[in-house]
């Protein structure tokens, strides 16, 4: 289950400063379809992980319904909140076949379906100044309200990501060349707008 605390003062202080370096330094702005966009920090150091980076959430830049956002890591993930808040959603399995298990084939858009189960979820909204722990595949939803600024750390990487989603829903993946258009350029918007919001 997903760990809860307090952000520091001076710890998100000093975060949402990187924030701002960040873009003022001009580093890449990645957007991923499932409703945010990715700065990642070169030679970043936080609570022992390794792999940082911004997340700029914005309902703008999600492609997906809701119930096609259930899924885990194939790492440690510790994410603080800095502006915004996050509904987490845990997922546990029960009995039962209302749902299908995928597994993310070599990093592309594709999944293979082997399992059906049924799930329990429990919602938690943390808020700016809160972050929280979750360790390698643990399932887990999201949904950002009005939009959120998360740093997030990564660590312990190995293995394969995976989704669930109900079984009578179709599993939509990838996107065209025009939805890859409006992602980048989206994503750039939303970035500003938070800089500005920061700053």
């Amino acid at each position: 289950m997903t760990e809860y605390s307090k952000i520091d003062d001076r710890q998100a202080a000093f975060l949402r400063t990187a924030f701002i370096n960040a873009v003022d330094s001009g580093l890449k702005v990645k957007s991923h379809g499932l409703g945010l966009a990715q700065i990642i920090l070169p030679e970043i150091i936080v609570d022992g992980f390794e792999v940082n980076q911004f997340h700029i959430w914005d309902k703008r830049l999600c492609l997906f319904p809701e119930e096609q956002t259930g899924h885990c890591h194939r790492f440690d993930m510790l994410s603080f909140v800095l502006e915004g808040e996050i509904d987490n959603v845990d997922v546990s399995f029960v009995d039962g076949e209302d749902y299908k298990i995928g597994v993310h084939l070599d990093h592309g858009d594709d999944f293979d379906f082997d399992k059906s189960t049924s799930i329990m979820t429990r919602k938690v909204r943390v808020t700016a100044g809160n972050k929280y722990f979750m360790r390698k595949e643990e399932f887990h939803q999201f949904d950002v309200p009005e939009g959120a600024l998360t740093f997030v750390c990564k660590n312990n990487i190995s293995g394969q990501n995976k989704v669930i989603f109900p079984k009578e829903v179709p599993f939509k993946s990838g996107c065209s060349e025009d939805m890859r258009e409006y992602l980048s350029r989206t994503g750039l918007q939303v970035v500003a707008e938070m800089y500005e919001k920061i700053k």
